[in-house]
């Protein structure tokens, strides 16, 4: 969450304050530790928060990963029979309790297609979640 603050001018809290904005009965002293560079996807209509943790997420699906991290309780997931972590790469998902197992995955993706780059922040939904102006998120 980083990231955020870095390239807008806008503090931790307020990268906090988006994942809560959009679950907010989910306790974010739970979550592994996100690397800085990931950019904050969440979004209400998903099952858990997300980040995006490499590649380009305007280009066709396959050339980004978004890695999802679910409520640690598993009473409060969706599917209380799934895994923690879920990362997704064109459309093709994969799922496991192991943190250390994303973060190879998400290595092993940016050696190929790179971490985001400001330009891409722009363009993504997430500028929408960082812009003040926009008040109103259906």
């Amino acid at each position: 969450m980083g990231q955020v603050g870095r390239f807008f001018g806008k503090s931790e809290d307020l990268a906090r304050g988006l994942l809560m904005d959009e679950f907010p009965d989910f306790d974010v002293s739970t979550l592994p530790p996100i690397p800085e560079s990931w950019i904050p996807t969440h979004w209400h209509n998903d099952c858990c928060p997300s980040w995006l943790a490499a590649g380009n997420i305007n280009q066709p699906l396959g050339y980004y990963m978004r890695v999802f991290v679910d409520y640690p309780d598993l009473n409060d997931r969706e599917i209380p029979s799934a895994s923690r972590y879920t990362y997704a790469v064109g459309g093709q998902h994969k799922s496991c309790d192991s943190w250390e197992q994303v973060i190879v995955a998400a290595v092993r993706f940016a050696s190929f297609f790179g971490p985001p780059s400001l330009d891409e922040i722009k363009l993504s939904p997430v500028w929408i979640l960082m812009d003040d102006s926009i008040t109103n998120r259906e």
